[in-house]
């Protein structure tokens, strides 16, 4: 089962499906050994694999997509969100955010409380490539780092600052797997978080 699961290369990822492809192809497992395959692919090398693992290990917990539910309760009212709630929404809005406007756009256009816990978010689900990412961006406004207000940093910005952002973007991009992965395996451990409501 876990080289069924290693070789699961949809883009698409969704945790149903490779949960419903788990349980038609291995109809004689139990939950028990489905949710062994999944812990230790999801916990390895971030991949499509791991992310989808990961993905599945929710869905199989009774949690769904946590991303969709932080992302739900944000809109509802992001004032009431717990801090799992938060950083899994910080998480996945960061990542996307990013890959549409790269690093500099997180330094331009994200408010201040998103910004001040950009890197915070990824050090508290694992994402340690993507903190790493954060922390030499900062770099980039030299010793004392960015602002951490937003009409501050944009008095800062230089063209010097927007290219070594621009230099980043793709190490960054690059973390996608990881960040999803954790995202996932943080939201397993604050499960009463993200159960279905």
């Amino acid at each position: 089962m876990r080289d069924f699961i290693e070789r699961w290369d949809f883009s698409d990822v969704s945790g149903r499906r490779l949960l419903d492809a788990i349980r038609t192809t291995y109809a004689f497992c139990s939950d028990d050994e489905i949710r062994e395959a999944l812990g230790s692919v999801a916990r390895g090398a971030s991949s499509l694999a791991s992310h989808a693992a990961a993905a599945a290990l929710c869905e199989l917990e009774g949690i769904g997509d946590p991303l969709a539910t932080a992302s739900r309760l944000y809109n509802e009212s992001e004032s009431q969100m717990t801090e799992p709630q938060w950083f899994v929404w910080i998480a996945g809005y960061s990542y996307n955010w990013i890959c549409n406007g790269g690093l500099s756009s997180c330094y331009g256009d994200f408010g201040d409380r998103q910004f001040a816990d950009r890197i915070r978010v990824y050090e508290a689900i694992g994402a340690i490539h993507a903190a790493s990412v954060f922390h030499e961006a900062d770099r980039a406004f030299g010793q004392a780092g960015p602002p951490l207000r937003a009409d501050q940093r944009a008095a800062a910005w230089t063209d010097e600052i927007r290219g070594k952002l621009a230099a980043l973007n793709p190490r960054f991009w690059a973390c996608g797997d990881e960040i999803f992965t954790r995202v996932f395996l943080y939201s397993l451990e604050h499960a009463d978080d993200f159960r279905r409501r």
